[in-house]
């Protein structure tokens, strides 16, 4: 028998709802958080903290090439800072999302190894 978090196909779109948040994901999906964690280390072979702040920063890249500002994807995304917001982007991608905007919209740019949701 298969349990409820493997009947669910859109991880994604159920991520976004929660806003990102761990707590919230495992309140949608009607489980604790951690046998949220235990089913994401098996499935995903990673921590569901870590899986949602991938989504989240692939989530920005995405908004910031369609042309967002960095202040409204930080809000959007759920960051209370644009600071921190700023901070955990150039973590995940290597440049920060006022640069990642700017060469996104010079033709012919090339980024190293920044995967676009």
């Amino acid at each position: 028998m298969a349990s409820k978090l493997e009947r669910i196909d859109d991880w994604i779109g159920l991520a976004s709802q929660a806003n990102f948040d761990i707590h919230e994901l495992a309140n949608h999906c009607h489980v604790s958080v951690r046998q949220m964690e235990r089913f994401f280390k098996r499935s995903f072979q990673e921590s569901p903290e870590l899986w949602l702040k991938h989504l989240r920063l692939q989530s920005a890249q995405s908004l910031l090439s369609e042309g967002s500002s960095v202040k409204e994807v930080a809000y959007s995304l759920g960051f209370r800072q644009v600071s921190h917001f700023c901070r955990e982007f150039k973590r995940f991608t290597g440049t920060t999302p006022s640069a990642f905007s700017s060469i996104r919209k010079r033709p012919n740019h090339r980024l190293k190894n920044v995967a676009v949701g």
